[in-house]
């Protein structure tokens, strides 16, 4: 009986420090993960951006070109 105690004692230990690591890498991968999300979030933005200033440059343009055409 007191082996048993004993080596339920142990493993009981060794899953609370297996809780924990698991808690702290559950912790960095969430860090992560809003740390992507943030950077995805500043990229789709400065894709945004550049977007509409294409869109501006090529409606100048063919407004431009057009004023050209026409007499």
């Amino acid at each position: 009986l007191h082996r048993v105690d004993r080596r339920q004692r142990q493993m009981c230990i060794r899953d609370r420090d297996t809780e924990e690591e698991s808690h702290v890498q559950m912790k960095a991968d969430i860090e992560v993960m809003q740390m992507q999300a943030k950077e995805n979030k500043r990229s789709l933005a400065n894709t945004e951006a550049k977007r509409k200033a294409w869109n501006r440059f090529f409606s100048r343009f063919l407004r431009d070109s057009m004023t050209l055409l026409l007499p």
